[in-house]
Order: C-alpha cells, then structure tokens, then sequence
C-alpha cells in the first residue's frame, strides 16, 4: 500500500467518502471531485524541508523530470480512463470552486491522484463510470493561481538540470542557519487540512457532497499514525471490503473502507463529510 501518509492518504480517504456518502444521500454516482490542500507550518519547516527536499532530489536523479511534465494520472487503475469525464480545469492551471475559492496547480497532486484513480479502478462501482479527481493548492485570486502554475512547471523544468539539484541540496544544508530557531520546534503549531467538495454525475442532478481532514500537530507523527493504523486494520480485521474481494495486491488507503477512518479518528484526525445546499 504505496502513499499511505500525507501523500495520498488525504486524497483518497476524501474522495472515497464524498463518493460513498453522495452514493448513501443521493443514490447517484460521482462525477467530479474537487480538493484544496492546507498546509500551516509554524514550528517544523525546517525539519519538514530537512527530509523532504533531499527525498524529491533523489527521486528525480532517478526518474527524471518526464512524469512531472507529463504526468499519466491513470497509470495505477486497472482499469481504463473513463472516456467522459466531469469537469474541467482551465490551460493556465487555476479554478474556482464555489466552497473552496479560486484554487491553482499543485505539485503534489500528481501522485494524489494518481492514487485515487487507483481506488476508482478497484471499486468503479462506488464512484460511477464518469469518475473524475483533481487537486489544488489555495490562490488568492485568478492571476496568483497563474503565476503559480507557470512557476511551478518552471520549477519543474529546472529540477532536470543536475547542477540545479545540487544546489538545492547545498541549499539545504544552510537551512538551520537561515531559519529562525522556533522552525526546529515540536511542530505543535501545525496544521494541516484537506477539502472536497464532490458533484453528482449528469447534468441535472445538482447534489454536492463536502468532506474534510484535518490534522493539528506534527506532520510526522501525522505520517506515522496514518501508516500503522491501516498496517493495524490490514493484520486485524478480517472484513475489510478489499481483503475480501482482492485478498491483496496493490491497494490504497480507501480500500481499508470505514474501519480505517474511525481508527484514524480516535487517533486525532478530524474526518468529516456531509450533504451540502
């Protein structure tokens, strides 16, 4: 089970229950999923930028640059792109979403929903034939979200040069110096949140769907809970809804169904959904 931390556990869990839950209220499929990444680090940047640059750099020396410019989101399904989907996304990289405010590229959403599009194939039937995700960061407004996508894919570009990869990770090296010294802290302040909001399938069905994860504290201890908890439901419980259809193989954190999310609820996330006007 690959990306079962921040990086896509949010993602998937999210747009698993808006589609369960637009299933349960509505009995409609999902046709397109929305989601807004958070993320307020106060007190563990510089350690957050310790292990995660140096991680992308090596990735990258390995894999190149390609998957980031032409990334191939249903690569892990398995089964084909719907050949109709829901919703759109504008050239530029930028979006308004009426709950979730004008939204531009993010560089992790490449592997978020490669991910998700994962669990569409494994369980097409809870999310419907016309499934679509897609994932933003929050912009201020419409020229913000464009100057951040046109950076972002030239950020994109540069990280293939290998000179610019190693002064990235000189860079890196200097951070304990440049960071005031709360950025080493306990990560206390932290907080992290992910939204979606989900649409019903076809055009005259209107029904919306709003789901949230959210997480105060560390980021690792974040990573680490999400992690042993659906190690925990995979040794323990015998009924999860893909042990019992798959018996195993390449899942993801959706395919642990509910038992899963409450888990993660008592050990502190905030996990909700609910039918929106």
């Amino acid at each position: 089970m690959p990306s079962t931390a921040m990086e896509s556990a949010f993602s998937d869990i999210l747009a698993w229950l808006v589609a369960t839950t637009m299933r349960g209220l509505h009995s409609c499929d999902t046709g397109e999923v929305v989601c807004r990444e958070t993320a307020v680090i106060q007190e563990g940047l510089l350690p957050s930028l310790q292990g995660g640059i140096p991680t992308a750099m090596s990735v990258i020396d390995k894999y190149g640059i390609g998957w980031l410019l032409s990334p191939k989101p249903w690569a892990l399904s398995p089964e084909p792109k719907p050949t109709k989907l829901d919703g759109s996304s504008s050239s530029l990289g930028y979006k308004n979403v009426s709950g979730l405010g004008t939204l531009s590229t993010s560089p992790i959403a490449i592997i978020n929903r490669s991910v998700v599009n994962r669990s569409w194939g494994l369980m097409p039937e809870t999310y419907g034939p016309h499934f679509h995700y897609q994932e933003y960061l929050p912009s201020r407004n419409a020229f913000t979200a464009m100057l951040i996508h046109i950076a972002t894919k030239i950020g994109f570009l540069l990280l293939g040069v290998p000179l610019v990869r190693w002064l990235i990770r000189c860079s890196v090296k200097l951070l304990p110096y440049i960071l005031p010294p709360e950025n080493a802290g306990h990560h206390q302040k932290d907080h992290f949140e992910f939204r979606a909001i989900g649409t019903a399938d076809g055009t005259k069905n209107k029904a919306r769907v709003g789901a949230r994860f959210a997480y105060d504290g560390s980021g690792y201890w974040l990573c680490a809970f999400i992690a042993v908890e659906a190690a925990v439901v995979l040794l323990k419980e015998e009924e999860t809804q893909m042990k019992k259809k798959m018996g195993g193989g390449l899942l993801t954190p959706s395919t642990l169904g509910m038992v899963y999310v409450e888990r993660l609820r008592k050990a502190g996330a905030t996990i909700e959904a609910e039918a929106m006007v």
